[in-house]
């Protein structure tokens, strides 16, 4: 008696995977609402505009500094019991230092608009040119304020006070110790801290070029 052997299907046979592996157990809007919010962070649309107000904040700071100097003046007596020469030696210094503030927050003012350019939308690294970009400008900023008001103070007050410029500098509430060395000095210091601040901020931004450059070739 002969075996009768049944035909084999040559359709070949699916494994179906396991329901836990067919659908993720967090999906739905509760476990994906924070999604676009995410999306946004990624965007820089999070901190473009807030990077633009502190640029603005900075700015603003600088211009106040002068009507700081005022209320010092004012609080610390300087005018009570000055000789016309004094007043006169407070009131040049002043002048440099609304020179130097003004200065230093025009560089703010103007570097607001360039700082959204340094990180397009869409690049991978995007917040580093934005830092390097602050270094600079504040290192810009500030070297310059150094170096107009230590030079001002320091020719004025030596000019007209002698000794006595630091203790004048400080009632003014100006933290620098004019001097005849610090006519030199503040200069120098100023223009090396607008370089050094420049340099720190290209050494950040040629990583952020690198690593822009690997991810886009990877």
């Amino acid at each position: 008696m002969s075996e009768t052997t049944q035909p084999t299907s040559t359709e070949p046979v699916s494994a179906s995977a396991p329901s836990w592996e067919q659908k993720p157990v967090f999906q739905g809007k509760f476990f994906t609402f924070a999604a676009p919010w995410c999306a946004f962070i990624d965007s820089g649309a999070l901190w473009r505009r807030p990077v633009r107000w502190l640029y603005i904040v900075c700015s603003a700071l600088f211009l106040l500094f002068p009507l700081f100097v005022i209320y010092q003046i004012i609080d610390n007596g300087v005018f009570r019991h000055a000789s016309a020469k004094e007043v006169f030696a407070v009131i040049l210094s002043w002048i440099f230092v609304a020179a130097a503030s003004w200065l230093a927050a025009q560089i703010f003012w103007n570097r607001k608009d360039t700082v959204l350019q340094t990180a397009p939308v869409g690049a991978d690294f995007a917040a580093t040119p934005v830092v390097a970009h602050f270094i600079r400008t504040f290192g810009e900023a500030y070297g310059t304020w150094f170096a107009v008001t230590g030079f001002g103070l320091s020719l004025v007050l030596t000019i007209f006070l002698g000794d006595a410029a630091g203790r004048e500098a400080a009632r003014m509430g100006i933290p620098l110790s004019p001097g005849v060395a610090g006519i030199f000095l503040s200069p120098v210091i100023g223009f090396l801290t607008i370089i050094g601040s420049r340099f720190l901020s290209e050494q950040v931004q040629a990583l952020a070029a690198i690593a822009n450059n690997t991810a886009r070739k990877g």
